[in-house]
């Protein structure tokens, strides 16, 4: 059983390494910001499975981090994220692949999992009681050659 958490507010998922990053919690911001994508990255998604995995995973880490901590990024004054920044630490294998399990994953099965109620407590496949009693049985078939009313 998968227990979905949706969070509120700003979180830090760990990468590995000692390298984190500060996330806003996934919703309907998120989302609309993850297909607002710059060319470069609308080009990726028309390309193999492989590329189109990273480029998704690109587009939820620059709709989504707002933070990190562990990174020692050179040659640069600001060392919060930018767009080219988040791109090239999810494109470094341990940290995409984490970001991608931690984030992404648990963010696709929240938007499958969209039908205006929480996640059921048994798990995502569990049934719910029934709201109506079996019908009783088969109706009659109509006679030969009667016509509707």
């Amino acid at each position: 059983m998968y227990r979905l958490d949706l969070k509120r507010l700003p979180y830090w998922v760990p990468l590995g390494l000692g390298v984190k990053v500060e996330v806003l919690p996934f919703g309907t911001e998120v989302e609309l910001r993850s297909r607002d994508l710059p060319e470069e990255l609308r080009a990726e998604m028309n390309g193999d499975t492989a590329v189109k995995s990273l480029a998704v995973i690109k587009a939820f880490g620059r709709a989504a981090i707002i933070g990190w901590s562990g990174l020692d990024v050179d040659g640069r004054e600001e060392k919060g994220p930018w767009p080219e920044g988040i791109d090239a630490l999810l494109s470094t294998s341990p940290f995409g692949a984490a970001f991608s399990r931690e984030y992404v994953g648990p963010a696709l099965l929240a938007v499958s999992e969209k039908n205006a109620s929480a996640p059921s407590p048994a798990g995502t496949s569990a049934t719910g009681a029934a709201t109506a009693p079996p019908a009783p049985g088969a109706a009659p078939s109509a006679p030969p050659g009667s016509k509707p009313h």
